[in-house]
């Protein structure tokens, strides 16, 4: 049962870092992201240095979930012998 929870939490956030780095990407294209201060005044951002960190981020999390996941696969069934 504990590992069958690990499993399904592997694939969960597996799924989620795999829609986070969609998102992450998509907002790559953009050139710049657009607001207002308190005076009204226009504020612009480039999304570049937001966009390379969420990118490292999604990318190690990516790589310590699969490990984790295919660590409790491989090794499994070593502990059953």
């Amino acid at each position: 049962m504990k590992m069958k929870s690990l499993y399904i939490a592997c694939i969960i956030l597996l799924v989620v870092n795999c829609l986070e780095l969609y998102l992450i990407i998509e907002l790559s294209g953009y050139a710049e992201l657009v607001s207002y201060g308190t005076n009204g005044e226009l504020l612009t951002e480039s999304p570049y240095k937001m966009v390379i960190v969420c990118m490292v981020t999604g990318v190690s999390n990516l790589l310590f979930i699969a490990a984790i996941f295919m660590r409790s696969i491989i090794f499994s069934d070593v502990s059953k012998v």
